[in-house]
């Protein structure tokens, strides 16, 4: 049956933009499409499940609703009546009855509009706002602007009537250098509305160039096209340039973080990771998608949590943290549950009132067992030389008595020699005065020496003087003598 209404209300004129099978689908298609009027078809006897679907819609937006019956006398339905914007219609249609019952329910709709909500009043109201606002009609020619739009566009109400609104509210995208005419046509087209963003300049009429943002809507009235459109727009105030310079500097800060060998993460005011880099992924294991929410606290062991919990508590009161405890070695817990060494930096800053805490941590296992190994080696080379040290000591010491020994010795030899000499000189003073003749032999009876005496009672014998001849033998003496 949806089908061939569908077919049918094509062949009336109007303009089908969609068909649903649900409540829920036929809500987001209202709210997607923006339709003029809704067609409800209900099964025969069911009026209860035509209620809840009506009640829904018409709570969503006072949407015009005509319902399609099977028998004209069928009733039960909640509002029943045109003049709550809701007509109804027998299957099958007949044109001439469809076209009336829209034209009365738009009317009816209409009516409530403009009762509830005075054109005057809305007139007066868009003049003294604050943005700039602009109205056209369905040719896209300026119907309304206001004195806001006036001063930014530089032309007056008066010369802007009847222009298209190309020629008076002239922006170009600044980056692409080209202007944007086909947005005001595609909102015409699909009636939806479109934001103004991204680096816009408005051409005034002056020649000036303004940076503006805002918002283009199809102004929809009873019928199947859209009447017209409004664009509400003010200029790049500071506040959006600020939000146009944080948003390029977060930018900078997530690629120079994902750049970064260190990992680099961001938690919130109450502990929980904002903010996640590769290289964290390569450190501690988590994924992004894993980790992002968690709590910090997850990448310390069990036994260090709440002493770091209660020092990120104190910092955030404090609004900094100590200098210097940071950076500062610590330990981490991995996904799979291994502890690795961290050197870790940490910042508080604010950012509209919130505090957050950013953290730079480096794995530094591979250091701690490098410097381990280190202090190992000088230990080992400590104990060598302790005891080199120690042997040199010992030799030193065995060196000192063996001196002092031979100092003695020295000293003894010394002695004896000088006794040796007096006694020697003792001896040759005997030996020459000795009265009685002396002389000294070796072993084979050979004179070494006489004395005085014994060369003076042998010079006759052998004719001498008082030196004997080498050769002399003791025995001839004796013999001769």
């Amino acid at each position: 049956m949806a089908a061939e209404m569908c077919g049918r209300l094509r062949n009336l004129g109007c303009e089908v933009i969609g068909c649903a099978h649900s409540r829920k689908e036929a809500l987001e298609k209202i709210e997607k499409r923006r339709p003029d009027v809704l067609f409800l078809g209900i099964e025969f006897g069911d009026p209860v499940h035509g209620n809840a679907i009506m009640e829904a819609i018409r709570g969503k937006r006072r949407l015009p609703v005509i319902v399609v019956v099977e028998r004209p006398d069928m009733s039960g339905l909640a509002g029943d009546g045109e003049s709550e914007g809701i007509g109804r219609v027998r299957w099958p249609f007949d044109a001439r009855e469809v076209r009336k019952c829209i034209t009365e329910v738009l009317r009816k709709q209409a009516k409530d509009r403009r009762l509830g909500e005075p054109s005057e009043w809305f007139r007066e109201a868009l003049t003294s706002i604050s943005d700039a606002v602009i109205s056209t009609d369905h040719a896209g020619r300026i119907v309304f602007i206001n004195a806001s739009a006036e001063a930014l566009t530089g032309w007056l109400a008066r010369d802007a009537q009847g222009k298209p609104i190309e020629e008076v509210f002239s922006i170009i995208d600044e980056h692409k250098g080209r202007p944007l005419d086909r947005i005001l046509k595609r909102v015409m087209r699909s009636k939806c509305p479109i934001r103004l963003t991204g680096a816009l300049v408005l051409k005034a009429r002056n020649g000036l160039e303004v940076p503006v943002e805002g918002s283009v809507a199809p102004i929809v009235r009873p019928g199947c096209k859209a009447a017209g459109v409004v664009v509400v727009f003010h200029g790049a105030t500071d506040e959006s340039k600020a939000h146009e310079t944080l948003r390029e500097s977060e930018e900078r800060f997530r690629r120079v973080a994902e750049s970064a060998t260190d990992a680099i993460l961001t938690a919130d005011a109450a502990g929980r990771i904002t903010f996640w880099n590769s290289a964290a992924e390569r450190v501690f294991g988590y994924r992004g998608d894993e980790i992002i929410g968690q709590p910090l606290w997850k990448l310390a062991p069990e036994r260090f949590r709440t002493r770091h919990m209660d020092a990120y508590s104190r910092a955030l009161v404090a609004g900094k943290l100590n200098s210097n405890q940071y950076p500062r070695e610590t330990v981490g817990l991995r996904k799979d549950g291994t502890e690795i060494a961290i050197e870790l930096s940490m910042s508080v800053w604010q950012l509209s009132g919130a505090f957050y805490c950013t953290a730079i941590v480096r794995d530094i296992t591979d250091r701690k067992k490098t410097e381990l190994a280190l202090l190992e080696s000088r230990i080992a080379l400590q104990k060598s030389h302790d005891a080199l040290e120690l042997r040199v000591e010992q030799r030193t010491s065995e060196l000192r008595k063996a001196v002092w020994r031979l100092e003695q010795e020295v000293a003894s030899r010394a002695m004896l020699e000088a006794e040796l000499r007096m006694s020697e000189g003792r001896y040759r003073t005997l030996f020459a005065a000795a009265p009685a003749g002396i002389a000294v032999t070796n072993v084979e009876g050979e004179i070494l020496d006489a004395n005085a005496a014994l060369c003076g009672m042998l010079a006759e014998v052998y004719k001498l003087s008082e030196q004997f001849p080498s050769s002399v033998h003791i025995q001839d003496c004796v013999c001769r003598s």
